[in-house]
């Protein structure tokens, strides 16, 4: 589905919000808003948002990647475990050690036919079902994943849609379901998508030194990228301002005090080029800047 420009700026900013939360209920142990703001992350579909010359995508995360394509179900009636005792192992990195799934719940979800479970046939639970079963080829974080989602859907709820601050469920979910071996899994699946989401949103960030100050920074290109950084990396006291010449042939981006409002420039030479290109006030009013985004 492709959305409008609008659209795709709500949904980026959603995101950043989402990091801000998601990184408080991390060091909270808050489990639902935790277990919420992953599934956010990890479910929602991926967009691109053009900002000047620059264009911005969210995160495409490893197990989103393998969720959305894979559907790969091979008979597994000829594995001899399966003859025998009608299971068939998975080495289970949830659960640490093998987990036994029985035949006929498995070609089942395979053929799309009923089972027990409310919404075992939904698109993305079989893709889940497949992936839990047949993929080996992935890192061990992505597998985590996996596994940690088959359990959850299979012994507390589906995931049926999933909005911002909320996800639908095939049936009621309820916190309480979470036990300790969930809610400690919660907290380590976290870490591993603020890394993901982190890793992607600053890949353009790189170090720089300043020869003449024998100093060194940080080049920073695009505002999103500063957003990121300032959010995960600086100090509380400190973010990232975009400087106010829109020439400006700089660094674009500077590192100043949060509390300090008057820091517009990045440089005397933008504040002295700014100030001669800017038209007379009309009527006593000051001018203003027009916004980089809506």
């Amino acid at each position: 589905m492709m959305l409008c420009v609008s659209s795709r700026k709500i949904e980026h900013k959603k995101r950043i919000e989402i990091f801000q939360r998601l990184y408080s209920y991390i060091n909270k142990k808050d489990y639902r808003g935790v277990h919420i703001y992953v599934v956010y992350l990890l479910y929602t579909l991926v967009t691109e948002l053009r900002i000047g010359d620059d264009v911005f995508s969210t995160c495409t995360h490893r197990f989103k990647s393998v969720l959305d394509s894979y559907n790969l179900f091979p008979d597994l009636s000829r594995q001899q475990e399966m003859s025998v005792n009608g299971t068939y192992s998975v080495d289970d990195a949830f659960l640490g050690k093998k987990n036994a799934i029985a035949i006929g719940f498995y070609n089942a979800v395979r053929s799309g036919s009923d089972t027990d479970l409310q919404g075992s046939k939904d698109s993305w639970f079989k893709n889940l079902m497949a992936m839990y079963i047949v993929c080996k080829d992935v890192d061990e974080e992505t597998r985590f994943l996996i596994d940690f989602f088959y359990h959850l859907q299979t012994e507390v709820s589906v995931i049926k849609e999933v909005h911002f601050g909320y996800f639908k469920s095939y049936k009621a979910f309820s916190e309480d379901a979470l036990n300790d071996s969930f809610k400690n899994a919660l907290l380590k699946i976290a870490r591993i998508v603020v890394a993901e989401e982190i890793n992607h949103n600053i890949r353009g960030i790189h170090p720089k030194y300043n020869g003449g100050k024998l100093t060194a920074t940080w080049q920073v290109d695009t505002l999103i990228e500063a957003l990121y950084f300032s959010i995960f990396y600086m100090r509380n006291c400190e973010m990232y301002k975009e400087c106010e010449n829109l020439n400006c042939k700089r660094d674009r981006f500077l590192l100043v005090e949060a509390t300090r409002t008057n820091k517009h420039y990045c440089c005397d030479q933008c504040s002295n080029r700014t100030t001669i290109s800017k038209p007379p006030a009309i009527n006593g009013q000051k001018n203003k800047t027009l916004p980089l985004v809506d």
